[in-house]
């Protein structure tokens, strides 16, 4: 039987196992790096949008640049997992030196376009990758802080963004996001515990000092308070002063993509993360789209409705 060659003799598969490696669905996280641009009304202007673009790249990198070192540093314990064995890293697709090697140019290459747009902004980055370092090494074992910890790199790419588009980051996109990411960061964990139960835990040490009841019962409590707090800051006098108040009527798309988030999360059948499986979900992403188009309409229209 002739041997089949291997990615290293394969340029496309082992391009291909890179770009796996690098997860890039997960980048759609690093569009909160454009909140700031566009609720501060300066989407049309080309160069704070082209900045814009540099920032998600460079968020994008530092992820990819993360993601190489979670496979590296989990490379055993995925090996005996049986979906992520089938990783390129754990499957030997991508030798480890060769995944050293992009994880670091990968960094090197987000600190460099973050300090395009200045030294700050390349400080939220070292920040960032930093942290995801800490949390692969000990702080995603310590229950809640874990959770917070995935929350914090989102008010990072927002705090990203801001200082990428010279804007003041608004304590109303911060609170929103925080809660929101929360969300997200919970019923992740309420999925794992749902649909693996005691065997999650080989994966995920610190799902042992989790409670599903409690779970779902913060994944309720944000349900409720998110839209509530979407809906004081558009009659804010921040947002009522840039005419923002007729942002009140997307609410009702928020609920209905959040509600989907909790159907997936509560889903026994679904193996995935809930993360993962709205990307693919029809309804939540045309809700979602829907909610930016509104958002934007509303932003940059001369159209008020109150």
């Amino acid at each position: 039987m002739d041997r089949q060659p291997s990615s290293t003799e394969n340029p496309s598969l082992y391009l291909k196992a890179i770009l796996v490696t690098a997860r890039p669905h997960q980048w759609t996280k690093n569009i909160f790096v454009f909140a700031p641009l566009v609720f501060s009304q300066n989407l049309s202007q080309s160069n704070l949008l082209l900045r814009a673009l540099v920032a998600f790249i460079a968020f994008s990198l530092a992820a990819t640049s993360i993601y190489f070192f979670n496979d590296l540093k989990d490379i055993s314990r995925d090996r005996a997992h049986p979906v992520k064995r089938l990783r390129p890293i754990p499957s030997g697709l991508i030798s480890s030196p060769a995944a050293s090697i992009i994880c670091v140019i990968s960094a090197l290459a987000s600190v460099s376009l973050a300090l395009l747009t200045g030294p700050s902004a390349a400080l939220v980055v070292l920040a960032y990758i930093t942290i995801n370092i800490l949390y692969s090494l000990k702080l995603k074992h310590i229950p809640y802080l874990d959770v917070l910890i995935i929350a914090t790199g989102f008010i990072l790419r927002v705090s990203f963004g801001a200082i990428c588009v010279f804007v003041a980051i608004s304590s109303w996109i911060l609170v929103n996001t925080l809660l929101l990411s929360l969300f997200l960061g919970f019923g992740k964990r309420y999925h794992e515990m749902v649909v693996y139960g005691n065997e999650a835990l080989k994966q995920r040490p610190a799902l042992a000092h989790y409670h599903k009841g409690a779970l779902k019962l913060i994944l309720n409590a944000l349900f409720v308070t998110i839209p509530i707090v979407f809906v004081l800051y558009t009659f804010s006098a921040d947002a009522q002063a840039r005419g923002f108040s007729s942002l009140s009527l997307s609410t009702p798309l928020i609920l209905f993509c959040l509600f989907r988030f909790m159907a997936h999360a509560g889903n026994k059948k679904e193996k995935s993360s809930p993360t993962e499986l709205i990307l693919r979900d029809v309804p939540f992403v045309s809700g979602t789209l829907l909610w930016v188009v509104s958002v934007i309409l509303i932003i940059y229209s001369d159209i008020k409705l109150f």
